[in-house]
This record gives structure tokens, sequence and C-alpha cells, in this order.
């Protein structure tokens, strides 16, 4: 993208001054890397530039660039900290401690806004986290409409499901190739209050190896958002992240 300053998106606009542009603390540069990696190309055209109602426009516009940007700053940060993940070696076997990676996320849907990610004996990775009380409910109401792909019936389980702990019942689904399990907050007659919410996408080696960590973050990203209703999907610019290890 060819841009002398940011000026140029405003400076046809009377009402708008650069003040408003570097408020959103978008510049010629996070730009330019906005359109390397998305492969667009943003022109003076794309951006109206003429009276009140197109200067909304434009603020509009370089608001929806700048949440674009971190959108993809967020995959990147995502991709960093799942190739670390996968660089460390795993435990040997159920009884021993699990390399574990945990991200700080924005918005309200995730509790703690906190997304773990364990990597299994076997090499694959577990993503984890727990939805809020409010989010909860939206994502009861999805997963009870049976256009949503989900069954009930499933196991939620800590470690292998063959030798692992049975927390609760699960709604289950497979999306292409990534195991979506909900847990159903019960076990048999019983409620399990500290199970509510809880959320796991299982992606198995062989995904892992098939595809680069970007891809994975995109589609993870996109899961997020379509399957489980998380508005700000991998958006990590509130947050950062710290390295663990766990016993899942």
């Amino acid at each position: 993208m060819n841009i002398e300053s940011s000026e140029k998106y405003v400076k046809r606009s009377s009402s708008y001054e650069k003040e408003n542009l570097e408020d959103l603390e978008v510049s010629d540069k996070n730009l330019e890397e906005y359109d390397m990696q998305s492969g667009s190309n943003t022109s003076e055209t794309d951006i109206p530039i003429e009276g009140v109602e197109d200067t909304q426009k434009t603020q509009e516009r370089i608001k929806e660039l700048k949440m674009e940007l971190e959108t993809t700053e967020s995959i990147k940060v995502f991709s960093e900290v799942f190739e670390k993940l996968k660089s460390i070696e795993s435990a040997p076997n159920l009884y021993e401690f699990w390399p574990k990676e945990s991200l700080l996320v924005g918005g309200a849907s995730i509790e703690n806004q906190e997304i773990d990610l364990v990597r299994t004996p076997g090499g694959d990775i577990n993503v984890d986290f727990k939805l809020t009380e409010g989010h909860r409910e939206v994502v009861k109401k999805k997963l009870q409409d049976k256009a949503s792909g989900f069954s009930s019936g499933g196991k939620f389980t800590y470690g292998s499901n063959s030798e692992g702990y049975h927390v609760s019942g699960s709604w289950e689904k497979d999306e292409e190739g990534f195991s979506l399990s909900v847990s159903s907050g019960t076990r048999g007659n019983t409620k399990v209050r500290s199970a509510l919410g809880l959320v796991r996408i299982h992606i198995p080696k062989e995904k892992i190896d098939s595809l680069s960590s970007v891809e994975i973050g995109q589609y993870l990203d996109n899961l997020l958002k379509n399957e489980f209703e998380i508005e700000n999907g991998l958006d990590f610019h509130y947050g950062t992240y710290r390295i663990e290890e766990c016993f899942t």
C-alpha cells in the first residue's frame, strides 16, 4: 500500500482531524503490515472522504482496519505459542505433568479470560476454557438446536477417555477433524457445578502435522466465533501468555 502519511485518510474531510486517527493508534506501518498479511490492497478510494456522513464512515472504516489488524496479530501470537508448545517434550503417560500454555484473552465470554493449551502424551493438543455464567445460556440454547450439529451423550474427561477422570456428560461435535466437547454439567443424575461451562476443542496430531500453526489459529478463531458465539475469538489484544506445566 502506498501511503505518504496517515493524513491521506482524512485530509479532504474538514470535520475530521488527524488526532482522531492517532487516538486509534493506527499507523502507516500497521496498515501496510495489514495489507501484506491479508493480501488486500487498501487505497484512498476504499474509504469515503466527503461530507459529515462520509467522515463517520471513514472513522468506522479505520476502526474496522484496526480490528482486523489486531486479529491478525492475535493469530500470530497464537501461532508462536502453539509452536512453543509443540516443541516441548510431552509427558510419557497419564500420571505425569503435561505441558500447558495459558493465553489471556479479551472479552466477557470466557471465565478469567483464560484459554489453556495442553499437549497430551500422544502429541494431540487440547484447547480448554470455561464459559462465563452469562454466556453459558447463549451456548446452551445453540446446543439444544438440532441444526447446530451437536449431540448429547458424550463424556467430558480429564486425561484419556479410557483412563482419565470422568467429569461429566457432554455435548459433542466433529468439525473437520476438530472434536468439540461442551460439558453438560451433570454426571448421571448428579449436578456437577464446577463442570458447568467447560469447553474443550481437541486437535489431533494428524491435524497438527498437516496444518501450519497459523492455519490452526485461524480455524480455531472461526470455531470460537461461529460455534460458541465468542465475538472476540482469539483476541489477545488485552492479554499475554504464560507457560506452565499441568496435570490434566
